[in-house]
């Protein structure tokens, strides 16, 4: 009996690279074809958004700064026009209004210059790997949906709550609010430094209530407190039996968590 065997190459991703430096547009075609993806390069929006009317690609690298519109322009045109398509901004002016405002409009990722190239691809692969069935999609779409009310209702209460609290009017204090609603739409990870008593809780609680996750819970956990042989227990939970005393299953803080906001506090 004969047999016939075949080798499967897998299809290579398609990436767009738009950048007005021709040098860098061509490093960048280079490296990442050497890592098995297909490129093509353009150093203007206009030239991508011709090309993207008639193909659309994976994934779209994008330099903020460009000669005829701004990355932020092309941006919003992708996510409006071919929401299928990734997109990683890539710019020399690294600020973080400008990162999360990239974000908050529906770039997957920010990058700034000059680019390590590892590090472009580790956020190339992830932003390829975490693409949605459109079912999925528009399960989630519906889900938020139904959030939005709860979300509403937990702002409300917040911010009665937050009356007690006395805000500063300093610049410093006026920077930190500010800094607070740059951050709280993402899904970014918040450190927030400050002396015990400073008010470190009520900013994280501020965060998640003027965040998407507002009508999800909020789990705070004193790390400073956590016994030694408890602390994996208490963050990560255990099942009945796992060590002696653990007479049930416990859900861990990480699990109660999820949808919603974990702040460690004294992680330090």
């Amino acid at each position: 009996m004969w047999y016939k065997f075949y080798n499967f190459v897998p299809v290579k991703k398609n990436i767009v690279i738009v950048d007005d430096d021709p040098d860098i547009g061509s490093l960048l075609s280079r490296f990442l074809s050497k890592k098995n993806y297909n490129t093509v390069n353009f150093q203007s929006g206009m030239e991508v958004l011709k090309y993207l009317a008639s193909t659309q690609p994976d994934l779209v690298l994008l330099d903020y700064r460009l000669p005829d519109f701004s990355g932020e322009e092309v941006l919003e045109k992708i996510v409006e026009d071919y929401p299928g398509v990734k997109v990683i901004i890539i710019t020399g002016y690294g600020d973080v209004k400008t990162a999360i405002k990239t974000i908050k409009k529906g770039a997957f990722d920010f990058v700034t210059k000059p680019v390590r190239p590892d590090d472009l691809l580790s956020r190339v692969e992830e932003a390829l790997k975490s693409e949605e069935p459109k079912q999925e999609r528009e399960s989630r779409s519906s889900s938020n949906k139904k959030k939005k009310s709860r979300r509403s209702n937990a702002r409300e209460n917040f911010t009665q709550k937050s009356k007690t609290f006395i805000e500063g009017n300093s610049e410093a204090s006026k920077k930190l609010y500010e800094n607070i609603k740059l951050v709280a739409p993402t899904d970014m990870a918040v450190m927030i430094l400050g002396e015990t008593g400073t008010g470190k809780e009520y900013m994280a609680r501020q965060v998640h209530q003027l965040s998407e996750r507002a009508g999800e819970v909020f789990e705070a956990v004193d790390c400073g407190a956590l016994p030694e042989n408890l602390s994996g227990s208490t963050l990560f939970g255990h099942v009945k039996g796992a060590f002696t005393g653990a007479q049930n299953d416990r859900p861990g803080s990480f699990e109660l968590a999820h949808g919603g906001t974990l702040f460690l506090d004294e992680i330090g």
